[in-house]
């Protein structure tokens, strides 16, 4: 996973499930399926595919963990494009001195 997070190569479904190790698999705990389970969720997730990512998470048994860390995500991504927006909307001079004073006492 690291190595595709690294070098931005795209997880699609049959990668995916042929890195996923089948559940009772000897040689490997069930706490590490689920830890590797929820690397590749999160992988898939910074990629933006969310629909494999939430079957990853699933998976691991962690289904409210993905709908929180999305919603972080989208928010994130909203402030950075609200934050982006507004400083490129006041460099351009587009605001006068009392348009950017109004917005600063809201």
């Amino acid at each position: 996973m690291d190595v595709c997070v690294k070098y931005k190569i795209q997880i699609d479904e049959e990668m995916a499930e042929r890195l996923t190790v089948p559940k009772g698999e000897e040689g490997i705990e069930p706490e590490e399926r689920r830890r590797l389970l929820e690397k590749m969720a999160e992988a898939c997730m910074l990629q933006g595919s969310y629909h494999l990512a939430a079957k990853k998470f699933t998976q691991a048994g962690d289904k409210v963990s993905f709908g929180m860390r999305l919603t972080n995500f989208q928010l994130g991504v909203f402030r950075g494009f609200l934050f982006q927006n507004h400083y490129s909307f006041n460099a351009g001079g587009i605001l006068g001195e009392s348009d950017e004073s109004a917005l600063e006492e809201r």
